[in-house]
């Protein structure tokens, strides 16, 4: 009888929840540097310094919005 009784309970629903999109800014694809010929070398290495610079703040700035979205689902939950 204990076990019958168990099994009249149903169980609860799954949590579910929609994540947020995520910020197209921050994934969205780097340029690419390429050389054209008859480039300055120095040239080319400054638009990869900056084209590097950007991917990795974007990389920064995505680990900071995903930290950001598990701490808020991570809210409330006990």
């Amino acid at each position: 009888m204990i076990c019958a009784g168990c099994a009249s309970n149903p169980l609860p629903a799954p949590l579910q929840r929609e994540l947020p999109a995520a910020p197209a800014q921050i994934f969205a694809p780097v340029g690419d540097p390429s050389a054209r010929p008859r480039d300055d070398a120095r040239e080319r290495l400054a638009r990869t310094r900056d084209a590097l610079k950007e991917a990795n703040d974007r990389l920064a700035a995505g680990r900071a919005w995903y930290d950001g979205v598990r701490h808020s689902y991570g809210e409330g939950v006990k």
